[in-house]
């Protein structure tokens, strides 16, 4: 049996958030397919045997093929990409496998993400200030229906402000 888990990339958005919410699925006998094209609305499970596996999400500045073969050689399985980062896993029974991650390049990917969401986040705080301004200035005269219309406008535009804030917080955390 299968489950879908929606949202993932979202609700973990640190690198090691990520990472020890799938090793936690892989202890409780959920064990991660293949991340697909749409790896950012969600990831499917495959209902199985409780292991022990490590997951590494790591960005790197090596050719994607050196840097996959490499890896793989290793006994590392790719598991797809998110974002601009790599998902791996391996299954482990005695000793935990170390991290190989690049501690700096993936810092500096998390500043970058955590930039580009303050950038998003500001403008549509200041999108939603114009708009209520717009509203304020000829409020006297739209009629009810084009009033309420504007108000939902702002109103839609307050979950994607909290979601960028709190991307940014989460990437400048991860640095």
């Amino acid at each position: 049996m299968s489950k879908k888990e929606w949202f993932v990339s979202v609700k973990h958005m640190q690198p090691s958030e990520l990472e020890y919410y799938l090793e936690a699925q892989a202890a409780n006998g959920y064990i991660l397919k293949k991340l697909g094209e749409l790896a950012p609305f969600y990831y499917e499970f495959e209902e199985g045997e409780k292991t022990k596996t490590k997951f590494v999400v790591d960005k790197t500045a090596l050719a994607k093929d050196m840097y996959v073969d490499t890896l793989t050689g290793k006994g590392w399985e790719l598991m797809g990409t998110v974002g601009p980062f790599y998902l791996w896993r391996q299954d482990y029974t005695d000793k935990r496998p170390k991290d190989f991650t690049d501690s700096a390049i993936r810092g500096k990917a998390c500043k970058a993400l955590s930039i580009g969401a303050l950038i998003i986040t500001l403008i549509l705080v200041l999108l939603m200030f114009g708009y209520g301004y717009h509203l304020y200035q000829i409020y006297a005269f739209k009629n009810a229906v084009k009033i309420a219309i504007d108000v939902v406008g702002v109103l839609i535009q307050i979950p994607f402000i909290w979601f960028f804030f709190r991307a940014y917080r989460k990437y400048r955390d991860a640095m």
